[in-house]
């Protein structure tokens, strides 16, 4: 069985560049998601279908850390039909 040879430091370094790339989008993303949560009223609360899952998503501007909750709370599949 052949050793595996160790990375080198062009391996390491594109590694990091993707890395670096990637958290920067995320950061732009994250940053958007909380301007458009600081632009909606003071606490408000929807649940929402997407993708044959139901969201619960909840503004609330009096918490200190993070001003909006997104959080999967059933599939579609459990809920019962309105008709």
């Amino acid at each position: 069985m052949a050793a595996k040879r160790k990375p080198t430091l062009k391996q390491v370094f594109n590694a990091w560049l993707k890395y670096n790339k990637k958290s920067n989008e995320t950061y732009k993303a994250k940053s958007y998601v909380d301007e458009l949560a600081n632009q909606c009223e003071a606490y408000s609360t929807e649940l929402i279908e997407h993708e044959g899952k139901v969201y619960r998503v909840t503004i609330n501007k009096h918490k200190w850390d993070n001003n909006y909750e997104i959080k999967k709370i059933a599939d579609a599949s459990e809920l019962p039909v309105k008709n």
